[in-house]
């Protein structure tokens, strides 16, 4: 898959459904890729079976919040908290995972932004051509006008 920026990337291959998705919350829970975060080319964050269509829904609805706030994300299909984190730190966003290979590394806004635009964008359209499936309306992304709405993202401060 490309890669939209050289500071940022949230990269995903070998997208699969664990099982038939015919629900909306399958939607969301049953499609799984093999998910790398990688910042200025260091592994933030590596996972075989990430379920990157309820990440894409809980980081639209951070970025439709105008990302004023820092955002945590946490599966329902596991305990952990930050399993994915943006947290501002002075003039950036310190990008993060629980579950990560680094402590964390500062990326710049707008290169945050445009990354995670352009993923919400290759899981929406994988999943249309990989998988069959319409995952706009799990996402947040309307079609027509290109706005994002809800996800499953936690906030805080």
């Amino acid at each position: 898959m490309a890669v939209v920026s050289d500071k940022i990337a949230f990269e995903f291959q070998e997208l699969h459904a664990t099982e038939p998705v015919e629900e909306p919350w399958q939607k969301l829970l049953k499609s799984e890729a093999d998910f790398e975060i990688t910042v200025s080319e260091k592994t933030v964050l590596r996972d075989a079976d990430f379920n990157v269509v309820e990440f894409a829904s809980a980081v639209s609805k951070w970025l439709t919040a105008l990302d004023t706030h820092d955002f945590s994300f946490s599966t329902m299909d596991a305990d952990d908290r930050d399993i994915v984190f943006f947290r501002r730190s002075n003039a950036d966003w310190l990008v993060g995972s629980t579950w990560g290979l680094l402590e964390g590394m500062d990326v710049q806004g707008d290169d945050l932004r445009n990354a995670l635009g352009y993923f919400i964008t290759q899981v929406i359209s994988q999943c249309a051509a990989t998988l069959g499936i319409d995952v706009a309306d799990v996402v947040g992304v309307n079609r027509d006008t290109s706005r994002r709405g809800n996800g499953g993202a936690h906030s805080s401060g």
